[in-house]
């Protein structure tokens, strides 16, 4: 049932981040060999969540396609239609330093959580923490991202932090980004894991693919571990959006006033072709 809901809101993200309204939905499930009565059970219990997420977001369920053999896996094929407004061009200061920033809307860490779980090493109340995150949709966040005039948007999943910040930064004409170590949220649990070496399947290919910058961290050492989150998948993560830097500080209250546990974690860079790390709470401010 909670492998069905977050798999459908994990789906929805890619529509909330492009800021369309999601309107219906195609199930895909494969189901392992077993006999008709446990998969029956598995199919009834996965579309069970699947269909309360889809429902509670108003998509309809149009259909779908199983399968059986091998491992079990839940995916759905989502579609919506995209904002009704007038396009417009983005208008960045490139002069402005940090004004461009960057929020968050996630924790991060729910890769790390779920390989410790599975490596029995994970504790409960890691695991809850993370399946509650899991099973919160994006939509009230992309609501408020379109409120709040977001400039651009899009959600975090396997790539982890950096490779969609900087994927951000590079689609909005920037060269790269400054990410501030000392700001990002993290899910209970996280730093514990990855400062003893717990590490998700996906994680070192996401740091091999992100050229990083940690000359802004001085010379500490504190924040390794912190280091370490930037290339966590995610599953059914929060979104990452760029605004103003008054614009940002109200969306990060509007947000958390609504459950989230958003934060401002960086800005653009122009200037460096790479994400930069800081950990000072007072990164370079507009002006």
């Amino acid at each position: 049932f909670i492998l069905g809901r977050i798999a459908a809101i994990h789906a929805l993200s890619d529509l909330y981040a492009a800021l369309a309204k999601p309107t219906s939905a195609l199930a895909v499930i494969n189901l392992p060999e077993a006999s008709l009565a446990i998969q029956t059970n598995q199919l009834t219990q996965i579309l069970a969540g699947g269909l309360m997420a889809l429902s509670e977001a108003g998509v309809k369920l149009n259909g779908g396609h199983t399968s059986e053999g091998g491992k079990l896996s839940v995916g759905f094929s989502v579609t919506g239609l995209a904002p009704n407004r007038p396009s417009a061009k983005i208008n960045l200061d490139k002069h402005t330093l940090g004004d461009n920033v960057f929020v968050l809307t996630k924790s991060i860490g729910t890769g790390v959580i779920m390989a410790a779980n599975m490596q029995l090493v994970a504790k409960a109340d890691w695991v809850e923490a993370a399946l509650e995150q899991m099973t919160k949709s994006n939509e009230c966040a992309a609501r408020l991202f379109t409120n709040m005039n977001v400039i651009a948007a899009t959600d975090i999943t396997g790539f982890g932090l950096a490779r969609h910040a900087l994927n951000l930064s590079k689609r909005l004409g920037a060269k790269g980004c400054v990410l501030n170590l000392s700001a990002l949220p993290l899910l209970p649990g996280a730093l514990q894991l990855f400062s003893s070496g717990v590490r998700s399947s996906l994680h070192d290919q996401n740091r091999d693919a992100v050229v990083i910058e940690r000359h802004l961290l001085g010379e500490t050492t504190e924040f390794s571990a912190h280091v370490e989150a930037l290339f966590d998948p995610q599953t059914s993560g929060g979104l990452l959006g760029v605004l103003s830097r008054k614009s940002a500080q109200n969306l990060v209250k509007q947000l958390n006033d609504n459950g989230y546990n958003a934060a401002m974690i960086g800005h653009l860079d122009f200037t460096n072709e790479s994400v930069q790390l800081t950990g000072h709470e007072n990164y370079p401010k507009a002006g």
